[in-house]
């Protein structure tokens, strides 16, 4: 497959309307002016051509307000799923440390009873395990006791009989990576995404002295404070700001390389991430028959 690098250019090159790429840019004007949010940051390209980078609004309005630039930084949010945890597990499995059909408990023992023996990598990863959602910061007092508490929760129905998407089966992907290699999740990602791709606005727990080109997030009543490069997500703020399912921080710009390189097969500037074939087990349609459409962790 060709590699293809992004850079700018028109839209009759990317083949695209000028006009709805006007409209666009006037709608999101529209919205933050209307206070429907405080600003954006909006990245369009298609055939390796960057016809729309732009700026709108404020990456904070309070205590102060500090203007949004193309280069802020975002909290991810649940895209930690597929920027992350996903091509890391992906990663391992292409170099020998885990199998897409290993069980859960062949890594975590106490994960085991009450229909959990028969939950595999594939399962967490298409959101089929049958595990729930729960508010791990309300009902732990040490992230320590999260894969235990996890592995005693009451599974909503049988693996492999239904989607649900489940923030706890990501977070375990990301435990089970930390076992098979004995690196935090962190490092992992470090080594196998970011410095595979360059990404380097891309990241867990941000340092001080990037905060200032940090978008908030929230006044959050729970902390006390408005949240600047601490990840929102309560349950990554309490399993240390790095989990499988949430507290990665990145820019439009890195996001968009990470999009091409699936796009182009798993490589990008001539760095590999992936194969072509892990890339496409990651893509196509998994449970086509449950009636649903969905790739590995997307």
């Amino acid at each position: 497959m060709q590699e293809t690098v992004l850079r700018p250019g028109t839209p009759d090159e990317a083949g695209l309307s000028r006009s709805r790429l006007k409209y666009l840019d006037f709608y999101i004007s529209k919205l933050v002016s209307e206070k429907c949010f405080p600003g954006a940051v909006i990245l369009v390209a298609r055939k390796g051509k960057v016809v729309l980078h732009k700026a709108y609004g404020y990456a904070q309005t309070y205590p102060a307000r500090r203007p949004m630039e193309k280069d802020t930084v975002f909290d991810l949010a649940s895209l930690t799923k597929v920027v992350s945890t996903t091509p890391i597990v992906m990663t391992l499995i292409e170099d020998g440390y885990l199998e897409l059909w290993d069980k859960v408990k062949d890594y975590i023992p106490c994960f085991s009873g009450g229909g959990r023996d028969k939950i595999t990598l594939w399962h967490l990863l298409t959101h089929t395990s049958g595990l729930p959602n729960r508010p791990l910061y309300k009902l732990l007092s040490d992230p320590a006791d999260t894969v235990e508490f996890i592995a005693k929760v009451e599974l909503d129905y049988t693996p492999g009989s239904k989607v649900q998407y489940s923030d706890l089966g990501m977070i375990l992907l990301g435990c089970i990576a930390e076992v098979a290699t004995g690196k935090n999740l962190d490092q992992l990602f470090n080594e196998r995404i970011r410095d595979r791709l360059k990404l380097n606005d891309t990241m867990f727990n941000p340092p001080q002295d990037l905060r200032r080109r940090i978008a908030a997030t929230e006044l959050c009543r729970w902390r006390g404070r408005v949240l600047v490069g601490e990840v929102h997500d309560e349950n990554a703020y309490f399993l240390g700001g790095a989990a499988g399912h949430a507290g990665l921080f990145s820019t439009a710009w890195d996001l968009a390389v990470y999009a091409q390189t699936l796009l182009n097969g798993g490589a990008y500037g001539g760095n590999r991430m992936l194969s072509p074939l892990s890339v496409k087990l990651m893509t196509r349609n998994h449970l086509k028959e449950l009636g649903e459409y969905r790739g590995l962790g997307w």
